[in-house]
């Protein structure tokens, strides 16, 4: 794949997870909630070709997203590593019934926040 394939790929893939996405807490930590969309989702949704690109290239995007910190990834949960999203998961996680305290402190870490 080209660099412009490539690039074409990951332009659209990280749309779809904006899009999918919201930065309003509603304290439900799936994919069914206001602040997640899945990986497994998002394949779903190529198979139907309702995304852009291939379920192969959804996971090497993925992968790309992660090194360079444009999204944050949950046991397959993936939104946007932008701040104002990053703030939304963490009020998430205290609405929610049980809090990942694990979840919140890596959402710190990408925004630069101390502990």
């Amino acid at each position: 794949m080209s660099a412009a394939e490539t690039e074409a790929v990951d332009d659209a893939l990280f749309e779809a997870i904006q899009r999918r996405t919201e930065p309003e807490p509603d304290g439900i930590q799936n994919v069914n909630g206001n602040v997640w969309t899945g990986q497994s989702r998002l394949k779903q949704e190529a198979s139907k070709g309702n995304v852009p690109c291939s379920r192969d290239e959804i996971s090497e995007a993925v992968d790309r997203f992660l090194e360079a910190d444009r999204v944050v990834s949950w046991h397959g949960l993936l939104a946007p590593a932008t701040d104002e999203h990053l703030a939304a998961i963490i009020e998430n996680e205290v609405e929610a019934d049980v809090t990942r305290s694990l979840l919140v402190g890596k959402a710190n870490k990408l925004r630069g926040v101390e502990p």
